[in-house]
């Protein structure tokens, strides 16, 4: 075996390798995607909110295994999947079952029909039309009312900055004492600063007759005599 031909085998198998382990990873993200759709439908279809906590799990799911397999693809040991080319060599009109299985009867034949959109290198051509009228929408657009709406967009942002900065300053140097209140505290619990004197000058209080007692011996009135 020539340095050649063993070079050439060993990329072929980290290209195996590789294509297996992307398909993998694409499996079960497809699972996971699956998985969260069929929640939304029976939650949405036996009339119930939500279970956000089951959903944001599900989306955490999802994040991590696509970054998963985006970092797979950018790492150095992957081969580069971008430089290979995968085309068919033989058209069959009918029905392949081992085609059928591997696209999930997405494909299910290889043949004159589906082959010319695989090979395109340009979109279809009713999307490149539409393509072209949104780019031509999009220069027509008035440079003078884009300048208008950066201009409000920046105003927004200044308000809301200078907002943010009055808060925060009064948050950092909001006092919650006063020296002078508390000093003229201190003098008046200590020693009496502020308060006004009792003069010394104050009236008795009024001695009020007590009644004499029903069984008390009252004096007798002198009596008249003719």
């Amino acid at each position: 075996m020539s340095f050649n031909q063993a070079s050439t085998n060993l990329i072929e198998k980290q290209l195996d390798h590789a294509i297996s382990t992307v398909y993998n990873r694409s499996k079960d993200l497809k699972i996971a995607l699956e998985g969260l759709l069929g929640k939304l439908d029976s939650e949405l279809a036996q009339g119930r909110e939500p279970n956000w906590a089951s959903l944001l799990d599900s989306y955490a799911l999802i994040t991590g295994q696509i970054e998963t397999l985006t970092r797979y693809l950018r790492s150095e040991s992957a081969p580069r999947l971008v430089n290979t080319s995968c085309f068919p060599v033989i058209l069959n009109p009918h029905r392949d079952e081992i085609v059928a299985r591997l696209t999930e009867e997405r494909v299910p034949s290889v043949n004159h029909e589906v082959v010319p959109d695989y090979f395109r290198t340009k979109p279809d051509p009713a999307v490149e039309a539409l393509q072209k009228e949104l780019n031509k929408d999009n220069s027509t657009i008035d440079a003078e009312k884009i300048k208008q709406v950066n201009d409000l967009v920046n105003k927004l942002a200044d308000k809301i900055e200078v907002s943010l900065d009055s808060k925060r300053h009064n948050l950092e140097n909001r006092r919650y004492n006063e020296d002078d209140d508390t000093n003229s505290l201190i003098g008046t619990y200590y020693y009496g600063i502020g308060l006004t004197n009792v003069t010394s000058g104050a009236r008795n209080p009024p001695v009020t007759q007590q009644r004499p007692a029903g069984n008390a011996i009252r004096p007798q009135q002198p009596t008249k005599q003719w």
